[in-house]
């Protein structure tokens, strides 16, 4: 076993140093290269990562990376822009997860691809998009706020929640009706939050002691904060992990903490590596004669899930809401499937069994990932230029009242607008008002 897990360890080192170059070489997305580089290690191929000498590590590896990729995510959010499209979240959080769900399911169990107990869970798994594939394409692609903050709103939060409804129906298919989702989903949902907000606040408690530490001290606070709140909430409240992690992720990002943007900077560097670590490992347990096996029919599914399932749950999360036309579009035809759903499908794979197509299973929502980030990666650019969905700045020099007025104006027409004031108390107001304002010099500014 120590053999093995060495040898998984150097794969995913090897694949972690050169994905990235490559991925820039090639112009192709990382996660692309992850799986690859990752289905390639595993049994089907070369056998170097191979789950049955990996061991328990395997599990408790993906549990911990995972958690803190959610983390960053979270941390990583805008949230005076999330207030703003947060109808459009919550809908997309709600019924448009559940409308994902019962496509998925039926999609999978009618076409006979898997067994319907299976095919719940297939429903279940491709409901998340998640922050490893969002994030990347929201920053290489510089989209307006809205849409941006839609997409990583979403990506984010569904994580948790797409998690325990993969838990609860692996559940139900493998015990049946002695599952009970009622007392389940609440108790997680609750204790997870309350441990979440009970990390965030402890950061807090630590920042009043010491207002104003150096980067790396608060660097290896809330990384060593992150880690303590997924202990307590492995130990607490089961399955809550990935929820206590959303909440005090988007919680510390709305109260502020110093020297916050150095400290985003070094986590997206760890996430780099974190990322790597769980495709790799979650990609070799796919059996690859089995994607052989899913054409045409599993193909047909994903993309049925691509252009009509996506685009229609946005389109209805997203009625009433403050988003134009364009934007609705853009959100439907963008929503890749990321670590969660790859990371989740190798348990879920494991504990159903090939007797009810555990190896399908993980076979076909590795095809979902790989198709989404491969495909909508590809048209994202070209998108963003056709629908007018990209990025317009603006810079206004005052935060008095019309300067605040003309910012919402132009807030709401799409533009990133940043209010330069040389008045802490006008900047103060401005950011009240959920606008984004810095303290400068208006005069050289104007």
């Amino acid at each position: 076993m120590e053999s093995g897990a060495i040898t998984a360890l150097g794969a995913i080192g090897l694949a972690v140093a050169v994905t990235n170059m490559l991925a820039r070489r090639f112009a192709l997305p990382a996660v692309l290269v992850f799986l690859v580089m990752g289905a390639l290690a595993g049994p089907s191929a070369l056998n170097l990562v191979n789950q049955d000498d990996v061991g328990p590590v395997f599990e408790l590896s993906i549990e911990v990376l995972v958690a803190l990729i959610v983390f960053e995510g979270a941390f990583s959010i805008d949230v005076g822009y999330l207030r703003r499209v947060g109808g459009v979240v919550r809908n997309l959080l709600s019924f448009g997860l559940l409308g994902t769900f019962i496509a998925g399911t039926v999609l999978a169990g009618v076409t006979d691809l898997l067994p319907w107990k299976t095919a719940l869970v297939f429903g279940a798994l491709v409901t998340v998009t998640g922050p490893t594939v969002i994030a990347p394409l929201v920053r290489r692609i510089r989209l307006n706020d809205h849409v941006r903050a839609v997409l990583l709103g979403e990506g984010v939060l569904i994580d948790p929640l797409g998690a325990m409804l993969a838990i609860v129906v692996l559940d139900v298919a493998l015990s049946g009706l002695d599952a009970d989702p009622f007392i389940f989903v609440p108790t997680t949902l609750a204790g997870g939050a309350f441990i979440g907000a009970a990390g965030a606040a402890a950061v807090r408690g630590v920042l009043l002691v010491n207002r104003d530490p150096p980067v790396r001290d608060m660097t290896l606070l809330l990384l060593g904060m992150s880690l303590a709140t997924f202990a307590v909430a492995t130990e607490l409240v089961p399955d809550s992990q990935l929820v206590a992690m959303a909440v005090m992720g988007v919680a510390l990002a709305g109260i502020g903490v110093p020297h916050a943007e150095e400290v985003r900077k070094f986590e997206d560097d760890l996430s780099q590596l974190l990322i790597g670590a769980i495709y790799v490992l979650a990609a070799a347990t796919v059996d690859l004669e089995l994607l052989k096996d899913l054409w045409p029919t599993g193909f047909l599914v994903v993309v049925f899930l691509m252009v009509v399932v996506r685009p229609a749950v946005v389109w209805f999360a997203s009625v009433g809401s403050d988003l134009k036309p364009r934007e609705r579009l853009y959100i439907g035809l963008i929503g890749p499937r990321g670590v969660v759903a790859a990371a989740l499908a190798a348990f879920a794979g494991e504990r159903l069994g090939e007797d009810l197509g555990g190896p399908t299973l993980i076979a076909l929502v590795f095809l979902t990932v790989f198709l989404t980030v491969a495909v909508q990666s590809t048209y994202a650019g070209f998108l963003a230029r056709l629908l007018q969905v990209r990025a317009m700045r603006a810079v206004i020099a005052g935060s008095g009242a019309l300067g605040r007025r003309l910012a919402q104006q132009l807030s709401v027409g799409g533009f990133d607008v940043v209010l330069v004031d040389a008045d802490e108390d006008a900047v103060a107001r401005a950011r009240a008002e959920d606008l984004t304002a810095e303290l400068g010099d208006a005069t050289r500014c104007g």
